[in-house]
């Protein structure tokens, strides 16, 4: 008989405003580059009172190169 590999996934909410962003991001990256943590979710709850959001490209970035894994909500 063959023996399953058993897998946790987890969902991982993050949650950050315009100043919390700069601690948040890096480790957004770290994570989702971690090959050992590919079936692991991120969300990105961002909130801005500004008109202008810290990492908005790279966030475009991420969204678009881990579209199954990582998901934003600014």
């Amino acid at each position: 008989m063959q023996k399953v590999k058993e897998t946790t996934y987890k969902h991982l909410v993050f949650a950050a405003d315009s100043d919390g962003i700069n601690t948040v991001f890096p480790m957004l990256v770290e994570r989702l580059k971690d090959d050992r943590l590919y079936g692991e979710h991120l969300t990105l709850l961002y909130v801005s009172d500004n008109y202008g959001f810290v990492f908005k490209e790279e966030l475009n970035i991420l969204t678009k190169r881990f579209p199954t894994r990582f998901l934003t909500c600014v």
